[in-house]
């Protein structure tokens, strides 16, 4: 079969077919995209131009594809890749992004939203992935209007996505999620949080009303979604209170009014935390309980600690030989304790972890996917 590749240089090309099925795309200068068209590319799309027209640009191939527009806009562009799709550069969207299946990772690069641009069908499986440094930014949001921010921290059913309504002036405003090791944020050790960051900021300081949805991977054990509440890092390792709820949404989206700031500043921050914050009052004041956070788990995991009284702990992973793979000793303080385990070079298997802590003595069966 002919392989079809469209490279276009100082022409404008206007494409009259409904459907239209490429297998490369190189565009070096003008093209228009007429109104009903849709054109689908099945690999990978460079652009030093923007595109221009009404009709709709689909990246739909059956592996990876890369999207390298060099901050150049895409007036409507459609994701229908299930193996996803990741970008090389930064990407303008002129009016609309539409999911229908599959992610698209930002990595380092930042996607732009026009003003009154949108985007529709994100879900658990498709969404945008801000594991990196890239940004999802929205510009010219009038004071009043709302956005949704169709953000997720990792491929694979880890949707988390923002509403944002601005309460100030004109603006732009930008929003990515990351795992809270992989955050400059600091969880103090006695709170009871989702595993997520959301960065917000603004090109002006100002008032927002914003709703905040979590994925339940993202929750510990104790986490309990029907007492949770949105909350802002206020200073280093200092956050805002809230009264606890259930939220809506199934209690997995927690809302607040919230100031914005212009810049990735200490306050730029925000989680869910749910009772209790500063205590454990359902605990007796030397009642401790040990356990391990995700298990089974693929990439990383954790030991939690929940105890009345500060103190130490030491462990030890084994694998099921009794090899004796890593061993440590940690202090804890009152309240909620996380402590990493080093397995990431460790095969999949079954592991046991045995945890002491005074006069408790604990074998934890581990699970690495």
């Amino acid at each position: 079969m002919k392989r079809q590749v469209y490279s276009m240089s100082r022409i404008a090309v206007c494409l009259l077919a409904v459907q239209t099925s490429v297998a490369q795309m190189h565009v070096a200068g003008n093209f228009s995209l007429a109104s009903g068209t849709t054109v689908g590319v099945g690999t990978d799309l460079h652009s030093n131009a923007d595109i221009h027209g009404n009709g709709r640009l689909a990246l739909s191939g059956n592996t990876p594809q890369t999207l390298n527009m060099n901050t150049h806009e895409v007036p409507h562009l459609m994701i229908n890749n299930n193996g996803g799709v990741v970008l090389e550069s930064g990407v303008r969207i002129g009016d609309s992004l539409v999911f229908l299946n599959g992610t698209v990772r930002l990595g380092a690069s930042d996607l732009l939203f026009s003003p009154g641009a949108v985007s529709s069908g994100a879900d658990t499986d498709k969404y945008l992935v801000t594991d990196n440094t890239g940004v999802v930014m929205t510009e010219g949001i009038a004071g009043g209007n709302s956005f949704l921010f169709p953000v997720g921290q990792s491929a694979g059913a880890d949707f988390t996505p923002v509403l944002i309504t601005n309460k100030a002036g004109m603006r732009t405003l930008s929003v990515q999620v990351k795992n809270e090791s992989f955050s400059p944020a600091v969880i103090p050790g006695t709170a009871i949080s989702i595993d997520r960051i959301w960065q917000i900021t603004s090109d002006v300081a100002g008032d927002a009303d914003i709703a905040f949805t979590h994925h339940a991977t993202a929750e510990s054990v104790v986490f309990d979604r029907a007492a949770a509440w949105a909350t802002q890092q206020t200073a280093s390792g200092q956050w805002s209170t809230g009264v606890p709820s259930a939220g809506t949404n199934g209690s997995f989206t927690h809302s607040g009014s919230f100031a914005v700031p212009a810049g990735a500043g200490t306050t730029a921050f925000f989680t869910k935390f749910s009772e209790e914050l500063v205590s454990v009052p359902m605990l007796a004041r030397t009642a401790t309980d040990i356990s391990v956070f995700p298990n089974p788990f693929t990439n990383d995991t954790r030991i939690r600690v929940i105890t009345g009284d500060a103190g130490s702990l030491s462990y030890k992973l084994t694998d099921i030989s009794g090899k004796v793979l890593y061993q440590g000793v940690s202090g804890v303080e009152s309240g909620v304790n996380y402590i990493p385990l080093p397995v990431a070079g460790i095969a999949p298997g079954i592991y046991l972890l045995q945890v002491t802590s005074g006069e408790i003595d604990r074998n934890i069966k581990l699970y690495r996917q």
